[in-house]
C-alpha cells in the first residue's frame, strides 16, 4: 500500500472511531508492517485532534522511545519499536475517543438520567394515617402521575405557601412532560431565598435540559453555573455537568 493510500486510509479511520470491527485489523497492520506504523506516527504528530491531554503522556513516550533508540540500534529494530510504541498510541487514542464520546453526554441525555435515577419515586413518610401531600406521593411512585398532579395542584390551591407541594408539582410536571408547568413551579420556588435547602435553581436548569428547544442549553449552563457560585442544591451534579456541556 502507497504512502497516500496509507494515509488516507487511516485517516478514514481515526474519523471513524465507531467502527469497532475495523479495530484489530488496524493495530495489526502496525505490529506487521512497520511502514505502516511509520505513517501511523506521522499522522498522529502532524493531525491537531491527537493533540489533546488525554493523549499529551502516550505522544511524550513514544518521541522518548523513538529518539532513545534511533541512534543505538539497526534500522529494522528501529522501525519495530515504532510499530510497537505506535500501537500502544493508537489504543490509548482508541480509549480517549471512546470515553469522551461515552462520557460527554448531550444535555437532554443527562437530564434524562438525572431524572430516572433520582425521581423514580418520591420520599412517603411511613405513618399511621395518610395527608394530602402523602396521598400525592404515594400515587406518584405507584405511577399516577396525573393523579399525583391534580393531589398536589389541590394542596397549593388551598394553601398557597406550601412550598413542598410546590416543588412535588414541579416534579411531576416534569414526568409528564409539562415542561413550562414545571419552569413556573420552580421559579415560585426559586423566590423563597429563605430556605436552606431549595433545589429550584437545579431543577429550572434540569427542565430546560429536558426540554431541549433552541437556547434552552445556554439558559441551563447559566443556571448549572449560578447553583455552583452559590452553593445552592444540587452543586455537586452541577459541576460535573458543567464540565460535559
Amino acid at each position: 500500500m502507497k504512502i497516500m493510500d496509507n494515509l488516507e486510509y487511516i485517516d478514514d479511520y481515526f474519523k471513524n472511531p465507531e467502527q469497532k470491527e475495523r479495530r484489530e485489523e488496524f493495530e495489526q497492520k502496525i505490529l506487521g508492517d512497520p511502514t505502516f506504523a511509520e505513517d501511523v506516527s506521522f499522522y498522529i504528530s502532524t493531525h491537531e485532534f491527537v493533540q489533546s491531554e488525554w493523549n499529551a503522556e502516550s505522544k511524550m513516550r513514544f518521541r522518548q522511545i523513538y529518539e532513545q533508540q534511533k541512534t543505538r540500534t539497526p534500522k529494522t529494530i528501529v522501525r519495530t519499536i515504532w510499530a510497537y510504541a505506535a500501537a500502544a498510541v493508537v489504543i490509548g487514542i482508541i480509549f480517549g475517543v471512546y470515553f469522551f464520546t461515552k462520557n460527554n453526554a448531550s444535555p437532554k441525555q443527562l437530564a434524562d438520567m438525572y431524572i430516572q435515577k433520582e425521581f423514580a419515586t418520591l420520599g412517603v413518610k411511613m405513618t399511621g394515617t395518610e395527608d394530602a401531600s402523602q396521598k400525592g406521593l404515594r400515587l406518584y411512585n405507584e405511577g399516577k402521575l396525573k393523579e399525583a398532579l391534580q393531589q398536589f395542584k389541590s394542596i397549593i390551591t388551598s394553601d398557597t405557601s406550601d412550598l413542598a407541594a410546590k416543588k412535588n408539582a414541579g416534579i411531576v410536571s416534569l414526568r409528564l412532560q409539562e415542561y413550562d408547568s414545571a419552569m413556573v413551579y420552580f421559579t415560585q420556588l426559586r423566590k423563597h431565598t429563605e430556605l436552606y435547602s431549595n433545589p429550584a435553581t437545579f431543577y429550572l436548569a434540569l427542565t430546560l435540559m429536558e426540554r431541549n428547544q433552541p437556547g434552552d442549553a445556554v439558559m441551563a449552563e447559566q443556571l448549572l453555573l449560578n447553583v455552583v457560585q452559590n452553593n445552592l442544591e444540587g452543586k455537586e451534579v452541577a459541576q460535573e455537568w458543567l464540565k460535559k456541556l
